[in-house]
C-alpha cells in the first residue's frame, strides 16, 4: 500500500468507515474510543503513558474512562441492561494488552516514510487544530478527510470536507467515499512527483559520471 490509514475524531465513525470500505485490516489506539483533541494531544505528548489505565465508571456505568478522560464503549463485557459487569477487571490485562499493540501500529505508522491520510469526524476547526500539531510532531504531511456538517469558510490545505448532517451519516460509507477518494489520488500524485524527482536526480549523478 502506497499510504498509512490513521482515524481520529469524537466517535468510532472514522474507524467504521475504514473497516467497512477495507481500507486497512488493523486497528489503532483512537478507533473505537470517545475522545477530543485536547485528550488525544495529551496522550501523545504523555507517549500513552495514562492511556487506559486506571479506570472508572461513567455514563452510570455503561462505559470506563481513563486519567486523560478517553472513554471506552465497547471494551468489557456487559448486563443485559447495558452496564458493565462487576468483574470487569479480570479482563483488564488482556484488554490493555490490545491496545499495547494497537499504540505500537500507530507509532510504527507515525514514523513511517509513507504518507498519511487522516479520517476525521467532528468539527472543522478542531480537525485543523490536531492537522497541525501532529504534522508539528512527526514532521510530515498528513491529509485529512473530515467529516462534518460545516461549510469551509476557506481553503485549508489537505484538509478533504465531505458532509455529513447526524451521526448515521457519519456512519455511511456512501457520505465518506468520495472524500477518501480524493485523498488517496493526493497521496497517489504526490508519491509520483517524489518518484520521478528521484529519479531525475539519479540520472543527473549518473550523466556526470559518464
Amino acid at each position: 500500500m502506497e499510504y498509512n490509514i490513521i482515524t481520529l475524531g469524537i466517535n468510532c465513525a472514522p474507524a467504521l468507515i475504514a473497516k467497512d470500505l477495507e481500507l486497512r485490516k488493523y486497528s489503532l489506539p483512537f478507533d473505537w474510543i470517545v475522545s477530543n483533541n485536547i485528550q488525544i494531544i495529551n496522550c501523545i505528548e504523555d507517549d500513552f503513558s495514562k492511556f487506559h489505565k486506571k479506570l472508572h465508571f461513567t455514563l452510570d456505568n455503561h462505559w470506563q474512562m481513563d486519567e486523560y478522560g478517553i472513554q471506552y464503549p465497547h471494551e468489557y463485557p456487559v448486563n443485559h441492561d447495558g452496564t458493565i459487569v462487576d468483574n470487569w477487571q479480570d479482563y483488564h490485562e488482556e484488554v490493555l494488552a490490545k491496545y499495547q499493540r494497537r499504540i505500537e501500529r500507530f507509532k510504527n505508522i507515525m514514523n513511517d516514510s509513507k504518507p498519511i491520510i487522516a479520517l476525521y469526524f467532528g468539527q472543522l476547526k478542531y480537525a485543523e487544530i490536531l492537522k497541525k500539531y501532529m504534522e508539528q510532531k512527526y514532521n510530515k504531511i498528513i491529509i485529512f478527510v473530515v467529516a462534518t456538517n460545516e461549510k469551509a469558510i476557506r481553503n485549508i490545505d489537505n484538509i478533504i470536507i465531505c458532509n455529513v448532517y447526524n451521526n448515521d451519516q457519519s456512519r455511511d460509507k456512501a457520505y465518506w467515499r468520495n472524500g477518501i477518494n480524493e485523498a488517496i489520488s493526493k497521496v497517489k500524485n504526490v508519491s509520483v512527483l517524489v518518484r520521478n524527482k528521484r529519479i531525475k536526480n539519479i540520472n543527473k549523478i549518473f550523466m556526470k559520471l559518464f
